[in-house]
């Protein structure tokens, strides 16, 4: 969005805090000052992990097989953020159907690509070996598609702890935001830095799941900086 820049020289930093590419903050941190709920956004999360090479392995496998890899790589970030100082205050929101006019344009796309990347594996597997490894694994992040099972597992496990699923109409940034204007939430933890222009606030950012640094996102200092 916006000029190639934007992110880099704007987004979520003020005179105190010059952007660089470091994350700058402890989740531990901000949830400790800030003791509201916290939304997650789980979409980015199990885009990312549908995507990595163990988690594509089942999109092209017939019969469909579980994401049981996807499965396990989103649950432990969910569990990341529970220990982190979400327990008992969390709130997982997840994306339901891409709007109409999205769903249109990029829904053909990458339909589009899709095939054009499952008929390109078929090609390099033909003879049992795969010899650019580089190309199968941009290949196979690009035959990942909206399975209903794989949301359905992810908001079972979440309900086995505990955790309150919110299923959104469509992308779950609207209503992530929604929620937070409602005072249902305080803190949101979303992929996506950009919620803030639909008026969204104190957004937690490229998490490092291991070491729980971030960004955090806050519109008010960015502006009065």
């Amino acid at each position: 969005m916006g000029p190639k820049n934007f992110h880099i020289d704007f987004i979520g930093r003020n005179e105190n805090e010059k952007r660089s590419n470091e994350r700058q903050h402890s989740l531990a941190d901000i949830l400790a000052d800030e003791q509201g709920y916290v939304g997650l956004d789980a979409s980015g999360t199990m885009y990312k992990s549908a995507t990595t090479v163990k988690g594509a392995a089942p999109f092209d496998m017939e019969p469909i097989v579980p994401l049981y890899d996807a499965v396990h790589n989103t649950m432990a970030k969910i569990h990341f953020v529970l220990d982190k100082g979400a327990k008992d205050r969390l709130i997982v929101f997840i994306d339901g159907l891409l709007p109409p006019m999205k769903e249109v344009g990029a829904g053909t796309t990458r339909g589009t690509k899709r095939m054009k990347a499952l008929n390109r594996l078929k090609e390099i597997y033909k003879d049992g070996v795969a010899g650019d490894y580089d190309e199968v694994k941009r290949l196979r992040k690009s035959i990942v598609y909206r399975r209903e099972d794989f949301t359905a597992m992810i908001i079972n496990e979440c309900r086995e702890l505990g955790v309150n699923v919110f299923a959104a109409p469509f992308e779950a940034d609207w209503q992530l935001v929604s929620a937070q204007l409602d005072n249902l939430i305080d803190v949101i933890i979303s992929d996506d830095s950009d919620l803030f222009i639909i008026g969204g606030d104190k957004i937690v950012t490229d998490l490092d799941y291991k070491t729980g640094k971030c960004c955090f996102v806050n519109p008010t200092t960015c502006i009065d900086g």
